[in-house]
């Protein structure tokens, strides 16, 4: 059942003066100005459905009615023209933005699974998220994200377009980069940093703190430095990709027991430089800096070029005739 909610009709609406409380299961249509919108803790996103279209405005915030954000989730829609001019948070609530859409700041505790989603040419001013696992979920198809709270711990970020105006800090991230761009550093402190990185753009450094880095890169670009130096063993792979776009000696800064396996042709590591071609075609020269105590490994996986290969190719097919040839004969 679909509730409609506007201005005319607040009076009828339990809650305090300006505001709307919702405290039945259901699904929300607001497409008027509101002052705020209060979900009771007794309900959670499998019962509450909110969404704010076009000509709908939340003057301050969505959020549980006690004020704890972890008493309560939703399910958050803002579409067309409409706006969250306040915070949109709740425990592992789901959060969309989608078409002209905005929303000052979208999060969620994130303890069990909540997600928070942008798409088309949404607007995001903040995106907000704090967690002990990865669990929570940031999918950015499109629209642009202003700010990223430096408390992004235990999230998973799914970015396949759209602009993200910040660097993102915390711990235990994990990154999957298919398109759109970051304007900022990644930083990762500890609990494990994954990046798994197909195309998109990452303008800053790429930095694991105190942690590996595991994952791969086979497209896209990093503009800045790439540093891990943490003791967690972890494996990277890197088989495409640009590295240092406009830095003039892009440099990696390697320590710990990281392990980094380099696939390409023509792979060099030769006075403190890595150099070659990576699978993608790609022309791969930074710097490489070992730093104190590092017992990892740097592997060099190179193949043959295709006219090689061809060369090889044949000489086995000579070879195996001429072997047929002596058998037949024998």
């Amino acid at each position: 059942m679909k509730q409609l909610i506007a201005c005319a009709v607040l009076a009828a609406i339990a809650g305090q003066a300006g505001a709307v409380i919702i405290d039945a299961p259901g699904s929300y249509i607001i497409n008027s100005h509101v002052d705020q919108v209060l979900v009771d803790s007794s309900l959670d996103k499998s019962q509450v459905s909110i969404h704010v279209v076009s000509g709908g405005r939340v003057q301050n915030d969505v959020r549980c009615s006690s004020g704890n954000d972890s008493d309560c989730s939703f399910n958050l829609t803002v579409s067309g023209n409409g706006s969250v001019m306040g915070q949109a948070r709740g425990a592992d609530s789901l959060i969309e933005l989608r078409d002209g859409a905005y929303v000052h700041n979208a999060g969620a505790q994130f303890n069990g699974g909540g997600k928070v989603t942008v798409r088309d040419n949404a607007r995001l001013g903040t995106l907000t998220g704090a967690g002990s696992g990865i669990n929570g979920t940031w999918e950015i198809n499109g629209g642009t994200i202003h700010n990223v709270a430096s408390s992004a711990n235990g999230v998973r970020m799914i970015m396949n377009a759209g602009l993200v105006n910040d660097s993102i800090s915390g711990w235990g991230l994990s990154l999957d980069l298919t398109g759109g761009e970051l304007l900022g550093n990644v930083h990762s402190n500890a609990l494990g940093f994954s990046l798994r990185m197909d195309g998109g753009r990452i303008s800053g450094a790429v930095n694991a703190f105190d942690e590996a880095l595991r994952g791969y890169i086979t497209g896209g670009a990093i503009d800045g430095n790439l540093t891990t130096r943490g003791a967690g063993g972890g494996s990277f792979d890197i088989f495409g990709g640009q590295f240092g776009t406009g830095n003039a000696n892009p440099l990696w800064w390697l320590g710990g027991s990281q392990v980094f396996n380099v696939h390409g042709r023509d792979l060099l590591l030769a006075n403190g430089r890595l150099s070659g071609w990576l699978l993608d075609g790609s022309r791969l020269d930074v710097g490489i800096n070992f730093g104190q105590g590092f017992n990892g490994a740097v592997n060099l996986h190179n193949v043959p070029e295709p006219g090689t290969l061809a060369l090889i190719a044949v000489g086995l097919l000579g070879a195996f005739a001429a072997r047929r040839k002596a058998q037949t004969a024998a």
